[in-house]
């Protein structure tokens, strides 16, 4: 059987242990930060020269927005995960890393809430 294969079967079944979930799920971030940062980092480069109502037009473009929208969220998924391995690993007391990882749950969603809002405002109500 595949590697792939068998990854894919243990993910979904369900059987990980969830540091192992955690672990793959870090490396699968990631892989598909990889291409989405060619795609979003270069073009936005290429963009650095142009006024605000220039840039808001060309991300009125639906691909756009979505590689954008996906590599922002990709990457704070990302950088939760990262600072959630490091809270765990340098802070011992329990009851502050139990405060310190709800901080970065919250700052995770509101972050990813407030870029869907700016997506879906640039999108349909520009």
């Amino acid at each position: 059987m595949n590697f792939f294969l068998k990854l894919g079967l243990l993910y979904k079944i369900g059987n990980m242990k969830p540091v192992t979930q955690h672990w793959l799920n870090q490396r699968l971030t990631s892989v598909v930060l990889i291409p989405l940062t060619f795609l979003f980092l270069f073009p936005l480069v290429s963009h650095m020269h142009l006024d605000h109502s220039e840039v808001i037009k060309i991300y009125e473009n639906p691909v756009r927005s979505i590689v954008a929208l996906s590599f922002l969220t990709i990457a704070v998924v990302h950088f939760k995960q990262g600072t959630e391995v490091v809270i765990e690993d340098y802070i011992h007391d329990k009851k502050t890393m139990k405060v310190m990882l709800l901080i970065n749950n919250f700052l995770r969603w509101a972050l990813i809430f407030s870029l869907l809002y700016a997506f879906v405002t640039i999108i349909f109500f520009n």
